[in-house]
């Protein structure tokens, strides 16, 4: 029975916060004025500085500068005829990613 009860009670919580009565007000949870149109909901939020970075996004930056240069991108084309044109056309038909790995190491 209580978890019934609690089911109850969030899908009557949850509908009248989404209920709107025409030319009022939109409310959410507990009755708070909702944003929307005209009602600041648009401002943007003032940008605070970030601080400094963390050691381990510091060590995953200074890793992917590192090892970035051995990252190859591949692109498949495949060459089709257009059917109405003739024109031979080069569509993408898989892509990927992988590194370079020689003597020296991948980096």
């Amino acid at each position: 029975m209580g978890a019934e009860a609690d089911r109850e009670r969030a899908a009557r919580a949850l509908g009248a916060s989404l209920r709107r009565t025409p030319g009022g007000p939109r409310t959410g949870p507990a009755g708070r004025s909702a944003p929307g149109p005209g009602r600041g909901g648009g401002r943007p939020r003032p940008v605070a500085p970030r601080g400094a970075l963390g050691a381990d996004e510091k060590a995953s930056i200074a890793l992917f500068e590192k090892a970035s240069p051995s990252v190859a991108y591949i692109t498949t084309l495949e060459v089709v005829r257009d059917r109405f044109s003739l024109d031979l056309l080069e569509i993408p038909s898989g892509t990927g990613s992988g590194f370079v790995w020689d003597e020296a190491a991948m980096w």
